[in-house]
């Protein structure tokens, strides 16, 4: 990386030069003629300047000259060159796509001119309409015609439906009822809309977690589990899709063929007959195919029609009477009797099992990817994919289960078609069948099995069912043909997709497109070679199990990506994982036991010569059987005695304290010598209590005497009634907040630590129950909650369960859990369906799978693949070296400056509140080099224990520095391994900024300049109290009674600190309980996004959001604006969020930031930086060059005067925050980039007002102007 240094130490970054801009932090820039010149612009024309609106901030005219009202959004209100949040700003992560260039970080903190006071710089209207990229040149493009866009019901729903609706139903539902019967038709029929509405649960999770391209299920499966799969899965749905054609187009054209037998017409014999017609009528689809998506469409819809009107015609055809010609071919309407008789399966013929129809069935369910194959041709494919895909689902479920039970109940299996064979009279001995209880008589065709007619015999029992024969006719056609069509525009349009990502050689020539619609019409012309050469097979069963085995590994990869998406917890895709994922793992185990078995011989004879050996171990071994018996029942009768004796202990110790306060917050020496009387008159004073509580004793905890200026050590009070306790907690709670002399005063149970962990965990329970006025409940000692329900029936709980959200597609009705029983079950079926098929499929799918995998193609989809090569951190570490970063996969891997990490615990809590289970945290502490013998040698040791105890799955790192800069900069260098390397800094806020010397605030803020000038992102967390607990006061393990204060206590016996603010417990590993680590309840985190920074200002309370203590939080957003755009802006930035997918809905404008701040809050900050200031007039012979040399961080007037407008700035949003975030559970504010040329005690100063006078954690954040989210899916 080089080595880092800012512009005060006067050097350049790797020789860089440093452009200079304003003196504003943020301000936009000033383009001086000798720097940007007509000249030098077409000399150099990738040169890209923002179209910044220029504005001086010290002109208070200067918002007259800010150009258009679209640029006045575009840029921020504070006069800088900093970017407001906008949509268009992330499109660049889309390849290909241009977008508006976001200022980089050495642009924000570098200035073109000195700091010279009232000095202005204008621009003017020309000068900026005349930079690149202001949006004239789009109108400068002839607009052409926008390409056709389908919706959700066009688009998807019918069209998922026609495919479905195919040949099978016409021309095989019938026939399986007769084989199956009712019941197990039903069940094969719930059986494959089981597998299909869970992969269209999971297609729907993936089509919504971000924004869907063309290619369908072959660019979702890609993008989610990477080239090495995507590929192979992508070639075989292609071919699937055009052997799909063949099925159909056979379909038709055996019905044709049987018409044509009906006139006595033959073209040349019935198999070729069947050829011609298939073959004449996929051109013609082809033909239509060619005319693009929008006669498709149209022709979608006509089939569609037709396909109404027949089904309306075959069930008034069912209530119709029959005629003596239907009856004599086994229909005679319903009864019950035929109804019964076709409940059981009668299986028949060497196809006749359970699985085999099951094989031939499924072909009929396999277009729920109708809609999501034209993805690039939807409107929304977010929103039409899943409801599209579902509710076709429910129709055409509902269709088949009604068309089975329909046609079972009027149709016998068995029927000659001859008139004659009616019994006339009562004469029906030796008559055989279920015709016969009709009044006919079908007993020779049955026993000799020559019937033509009945369920078992004619495919076409739909038709003679129906009131007009002809019309079934036309629906076999539509569904056929609509199908036919689908598939055969699908296919080609997922395989050109294939062929644009350049995955495998010699198959570019097919990605071309023609027309607005960009039809690929040469991979049409592939399809249509492949569904002719299926054609010429004419044989439809052995087509449909084929094509089983294809769709179901389609459905198989669906549902696997689905899961591994959801498991693999990627914040930005979310998924990614690694190219050996477990479901080729488990093929690698089958193909591993196949060989296992060739080799079976000869490992069995290895295993007979051991036999020998073995035999003589085991008289060995069982001699010391009895020996080890005794041993381990000794052992664990010892273990259970220790562990009920130190149950007992951990009970007696907090019953003995269960009538124990602790008083936190009273100052010191108040107490005199009678602290029991003391403490006795303040509750009652505070708590308001009508006489004074009966304490046995009261004292502080047992430790030196703090500092002063440090917080009070706590009282720990001994109460003699535990009603009187109860009574004193609950007038302390209706009256918070306790004040005392100004001071807040905190009052609660002292609990032991373990018993305050049990009972904290049952706090978001109780809040539930609250919302159910008829339930009655209590929180027993130590931790049990007993709930009375209102029939007086009791239950206790003596735990509480967690849950963890994961990645975060728009759409909720899916669950990880079923995308894997999806995988599973569908490849199940394949090898029950055809087993040779299923080999075959996985054969393809491994070639390929190996090819990709060999070749490693050049492409960067933030794939699962990357996701859970990361999850594998040190194992797959060197995998992830040659990954290429993906916006998708960005995760905030944070470098966190905590010292040893026991003294911060609540910085260590929040980095780890969002960074757990998805991404890197490394806590670094930069030990000074006067320090480092005094530290014990396991140090480290002891403080990676505590971070393991804490359950905080970070990484610790000492560094030996002579200064914090020095530390901080090696760390931001070195630190990391690969891509496990941090991209984030995280640090506490300086609070005793004032009080230190000014040498150490110069290295704090030269701390910040290195993070930005190193490309790191920002964080800096400010608590209301101190982060650093070092120097707060001790507690100790209170054992119900303790000595009085008289009694001196070596300081050595009880090391253990801990912070007064966030304080409910500890142990003794010396876990403090921070703010963090409790329920936040519907608290609200508030972002004010000032600043674009590339999205890590929202993705970090995103992330918090997923955690259990955080997920009852609501988001809500500030941003800038002025109050004549103030709705339009709010809307801008709810449709940007709504493209992220982060479900934010709180948006406020701040139409008052430009207001000037109050003035005393003014005053208060010009205090604060009063000892910081440096004259400009010469004092006692010393000119001001010479006073600036000697102290570098002090500010001069002329500085302070040309930075006041961003003063005014930094206070009037103080005064924002405070007036709206009070109550808030964490804000975070961006934070504003450091000017080179600001003093580092101006700077300091700006960051203490931002975060003054709040109750609750404030992060000031900074990203490093790239993006982090975004709302494509590539």
């Amino acid at each position: 990386m080089g080595q880092l240094a800012s512009k005060r130490d006067g050097l350049d970054l790797g020789g860089v030069p440093r452009v200079r801009f304003s003196t504003n932090e943020d301000g936009p820039p000033r383009y001086s003629p000798n720097q940007f010149d007509g000249s030098s612009q077409q000399r150099n024309d990738s040169l890209q300047i923002p179209p910044t609106i220029v504005v001086s901030d010290t002109d208070p005219s200067a918002s007259e000259q800010r150009g258009s009202r679209a640029e006045l959004r575009r840029s921020s209100l504070y006069s800088t060159l900093d970017l407001v949040p906008h949509l268009e700003n992330y499109a660049s992560t889309l390849p290909h796509r241009l977008s508006r260039p976001r200022p980089s970080l050495v642009a924000l903190r570098s200035a073109f001119e000195e700091v010279q006071a009232g000095v202005e710089a204008t621009t003017t209207d020309s000068e900026v309409g005349s930079l690149p990229g202001n949006g004239n040149e789009e109108s400068q493009t002839p607009q052409e015609k926008a390409p056709v866009r389908f919706g959700w019901m066009l688009g998807v729903m019918i069209r998922c439906m026609l495919n479905i609706w195919g040949v099978i139903l016409f021309l095989r539902l019938s026939w399986i009822t007769s084989q199956a019967g009712i019941l197990l038709t039903w069940v094969i029929i719930l059986m494959s809309v089981l597998v299909t509405t869970v992969t269209a649960l999971s297609i729907s999770a993936i089509a919504t977690n971000g924004r869907v391209i063309s290619g369908g299920a072959y660019f979702m499966i890609s993008r989610s589990l990477g080239p090495e799969i995507g590929g192979p899965i992508g070639m075989v749905f292609s071919f699937a899709n055009a052997c799909a054609c063949a099925l159909n187009t056979l379909g038709f054209a055996e019905v044709v063929r049987d018409l044509l037998l009906e006139f006595d017409v033959v073209i040349v014999d019935a198999i070729n007959d069947v050829r011609i017609v298939g073959v004449i009528t996929l051109t013609i689809l082809l033909l239509i195919s060619f005319a693009g998506m929008e006669w498709e469409s149209k022709a979608q819809i006509l089939f569609f029609l037709v396909l109404l009107v027949s089904f309306a015609n075959y069930f008034v055809g069912t209530f119709i009477p029959p005629s003596p010609e239907k009856q004599a071919q086994g229909f005679f309407s319903y009864h019950s009797d035929i109804f019964i008789s076709n409940l059981t399966p009668d299986w028949r013929g060497p196809e006749g099992n359970f699985f085999q129809m099951f094989a031939i069935f499924f072909p009929s369910t396999i277009g729920i990817l109708s809609g999501a194959n034209i993805s690039g041709d939807l409107e929304d494919p977010a929103t039409a994919i899943p409801k599209g895909t579902l509710v076709a689902i429910f129709w055409t479920t509902l269709s088949y289960l009604i068309i089975t039970v329909t046609v079972g109940s009027c149709v016998v299996r068995d029927a000659s078609g001859n008139v004659s064979d009616i019994i006339t009279g009562n004469i029906t001995e030796g008559c055989v069948g279920l015709g016969c209880n009709m009044g006919w008589n079908f007993t020779d065709c049955i026993e000799s099995q020559s019937c033509k007619y009945g369920l078992a015999n004619n495919l076409q029992v739909l038709g003679q069912v129906s009131g007009f024969f002809y019309l079934i006719t036309a629906g076999v056609f539509a569904a056929s043909l609509s199908s036919a069509l689908g598939f055969l525009v699908s296919g080609p349009k997922v395989f050109q997709c294939l062929c644009k990502d350049n995955l495998y050689p010699y198959i570019g020539f097919f990605a071309k497109g023609y027309g607005k619609n960009n039809e690929p019409i040469r991979a049409y012309l592939l399809c249509y070679v492949i569904a002719v050469a299926f054609i010429l097979i004419a044989d439809l069963n052995t087509i449909a199990a084929l094509i089983s085995n294809f769709f179901l590994c389609s459905y198989g990869l669906i549902n696997f990506s689905c899961f591994h998406a959801s498991i693999t917890n990627s914040p930005g895709e979310l998924p990614v994982c690694l190219c050996t994922s477990k479901m080729t793992s488990i093929v690698y185990v089958y193909i591993a036991v196949v060989a296992y078995q060739t080799n079976i011989d000869c490992l069995w004879r290895a295993v007979e010569a051991h036999e020998a050996t073995i035999r003589d171990l085991e008289q060995a071994a069982t001699d010391h059987n009895t020996r080890i018996d005794k041993l381990e029942a000794t052992v664990d009768m010892l273990t259970s005695q220790v562990k009920r004796l130190d149950d007992k202990c951990e009970d007696l110790e907090g019953r003995s304290r269960r009538n124990n306060l602790r008083v936190m917050g009273i100052p010191e020496g108040l107490e005199g010598a009678r602290a029991t009387d003391f403490v006795t008159q303040l509750l009652r004073d505070l708590l308001k209590l009508d006489e004074k509580p009966l304490l046995d004793r009261a004292h502080r905890t047992l430790r030196e005497r703090p500092k002063e200026g440090t917080l009070p050590r706590p009282f720990v009070v001994r109460v003699h009634f535990f009603h009187i306790l109860s009574q004193i907690l609950q007038q302390a709670g209706e009256s918070s907040p306790l004040l005392y002399n100004g001071k807040r005063i905190s009052i609660f149970p002292d609990y032991t630590s373990s018993v305050a962990k049990k009972r904290t965990a049952f706090v978001p329970v109780k809040r539930t129950l609250h919302s159910y006025p008829n339930v009655k409940f209590g929180l027993l000692f130590p931790a049990t909650l007993k709930i009375t329900i209102p029939n007086g029936t009791s239950h206790r709980f003596f735990n509480v369960y967690s849950y963890k959200h994961s990645w975060r597609p728009s759409f909720h009705y899916y669950s990880k859990w079923t995308a894997l029983f999806g995988a599973v079950i569908s490849i199940v079926l394949m090898f029950l369906f055809t087993w040779w098929a299923a080999l075959f499929t996985f054969c393809i799918i491994f070639f390929l799978f190996g090819y990709v995998n060999y070749n490693k193609p050049k492409v960067n989809w933030g794939s699962s693949v990357q996701a859970g090569t990361y999850n594998m951190a040190l194992s797959y570490s060197v995998s992830l070296s040659g990954v290429d970063d993906h916006v998708k996969n960005f995760r905030p891997q944070c470098l966190v400056l905590t010292g040893p990490p026991n003294q911060r615990p609540a910085l260590v809590d929040f980095v780890g509140s969002f960074t757990k289970h998805i991404s890197l945290m490394i806590c670094g502490d930069i030990v000074m080099e006067q320090d480092r013998q005094a530290q014990p040698q396991d140090t480290t040791d002891w403080l990676v224990k505590w971070l393991n105890k804490r359950k905080v799955r970070s990484f610790y790192t000492p560094f030996t520095a002579d200064s914090l800069r020095v530390g901080a900069r090696h760390l931001l260098q070195a630190s990391g391994l690969g891509k496990l390397k941090p991209n984030t800094l995280v640090l506490g806020f300086k609070a005793n900024w004032r009080d230190s010397s000014p040498e150490s605030i110069e290295d704090y803020i030269n701390t910040i300049y290195d993070t930005f000038d190193s490309n790191y992102c920002l964080c800096i967390l400010r608590m209301m109290d101190s982060l650093d607990i070092s120097d707060l006061f001790d507690v100790e393990v209170n054992q119900g009674f303790e000595p009085d204060e008289s009694v001196e206590i070596d300081n050595q016996q009880s090391p253990e600190k801990e912070s007064a603010d966030n304080i409910s417990y500890k142990d003794d590993t010396d876990q403090i309980k921070t703010v963090f680590q409790n329920d936040q309840g519907k608290k609200t985190i508030d972002v004010y996004w000032i600043a674009d920074d590339g999205g890590l200002t929202l993705l970090v309370p995103y992330l918090l959001t997923r955690r259990k203590r955080w997920h009852r939080s609501k988001v809500r957003v500030f941003i800038v604006g002025d109050e004549q755009n103030m709705e339009e802006g709010r809307n801008e930035m709810i449709a940007l969020l709504k493209r992220f997918r982060l479900d934010i809905h709180d948006v406020t404008v701040m139409t008052d930031s430009e207001k000037r701040p109050n003035s005393k809050n003014l005053s208060r900050f010009v205090d604060s930086v009063a000892p910081f200031m440096l004259h400009d007039e010469q004092q006692e012979g010393v000119s001001t060059q010479e006073q600036r040399k000697r102290a570098p961080w002090k500010i001069s007037e002329k500085e302070f005067e040309a930075f006041k407008f961003k003063t005014e700035r930094k206070v009037r949003l103080n005064e924002i925050i405070r007036r709206n975030s009070q109550h808030a559970a964490l804000v975070l504010v961006s934070l504003p980039v450091p000017h080179s040329d600001c003093p580092s005690a101006l700077y300091m100063a700006w960051l203490d007002t931002l975060t003054c006078g709040l109750h609750c954690p404030v992060v000031l954040i900074r990203g490093n102007q790239q993006n982090v989210i975004t709302f494509y899916c590539q």
